[in-house]
């Protein structure tokens, strides 16, 4: 079987977290009080897609309005 199968445009949140260089713990906590990223649920897997996470990226780090 040859490795053809592409990868996901999908992160789980030790991928998200990793990826945002937090932990894991502080992504679910964050996804508990509405702060985080947005994020898609299938079945009872949580899902970030990298638009999301850019997205999130884009919001947390814009400079403050005067």
């Amino acid at each position: 079987m040859t490795d053809t199968i592409m990868a996901s445009p999908y992160l789980d949140t030790e991928q998200a977290a990793r990826w945002l260089h937090i932990s894991p713990r502080t992504m679910c906590n964050m996804r508990a009080l509405g702060t985080g990223p947005r994020y898609s649920k299938a079945g009872a897997r949580v899902l970030y897609s990298y638009d999301a996470l850019m997205e999130y990226v884009r919001v947390v780090t814009r400079p403050a309005s005067k």
